[in-house]
């Protein structure tokens, strides 16, 4: 069964009854077999101010058994290391995420590449030893050759429609590029849920995630959401 990874940038808006926050905690209960990620981003990263309602949110979602990543830039590895360590030691300090299990980075706009591969290792082995355990980077596309690094999980896809299966079969077929596990998969502007496309890609990827929004794209959740959590509950 493939797990969810979630780009989960709605803001928390708690005083309403009907929210994304507790929407998604309430799907999460109902598939409890189905691992969730969501990741969290309260200011393009941490900030450096506490959000109440951001921490309100991020307990509801550790509570219902939603892991967690907290969002990082690297700029495609030219933003300072330092920097970047900043924002890792941040989601400590605001929001505890080391106390939560399961938790972890995002680094968003990754460069993979062989070369890049040492800035990304060093920034993964100082968000474990923070206590984020779970490293996750976000190249978006296939890396080739292949270059996972100290990561934990690579996202090879972010882009409008279902990725073409042919295009994920060297993750299948090239041993060089290791686990699926390890691999994941964003796409929006998909407009309906294609169950058959579901169950090949999990041959390939280890998560996924598949939205019909377009535009403002990670703020809400796609209206089959609960749909998609049957599908990928069902693969076996």
């Amino acid at each position: 069964m493939p797990g969810i990874l979630i780009p989960f940038y709605a803001y928390p808006k708690l005083w309403e009854s009907e929210n994304e926050w507790v929407r998604l905690a309430s799907l999460a209960r109902r598939y409890p077999a189905v691992p969730i990620t969501a990741i969290v981003n309260p200011c393009n990263g941490p900030g450096r101010v506490v959000d109440p309602y951001y921490l309100q949110g991020i307990a509801i979602l550790r509570d219902a058994g939603v892991r967690l990543a907290g969002y990082v830039s690297t700029a495609h590895a030219s933003r300072s290391p330092d920097d970047v360590r900043a924002d890792i030691d941040a989601y400590n300090w605001l929001y505890s995420f080391a106390d939560i299990r399961g938790s972890g980075v995002f680094f968003d706009e990754m460069l993979c590449s062989l070369e890049s591969m040492g800035y990304y290792n060093a920034l993964a082995g100082r968000a474990r030893v923070a206590g984020l355990y779970r490293v996750i980077g976000n190249p978006g596309a296939l890396p080739s050759p292949p270059c996972v690094g100290d990561l934990d999980l690579l996202n090879v896809y972010e882009n409008e429609g279902y990725p073409p299966l042919d295009s994920l079969s060297p993750l299948r077929t090239n041993r060089a590029y290791g686990r699926k596990e390890v691999y994941s998969l964003l796409a929006w502007g998909c407009a309906n849920l294609s169950s058959d496309w579901i169950t090949q890609a999990s041959v390939c990827v280890g998560h996924l995630y598949l939205t019909d929004r377009t535009g403002v794209i990670w703020d809400a959740l796609p209206r089959y959401f609960e749909e998609m959590l049957r599908l990928v509950d069902a693969v076996r």
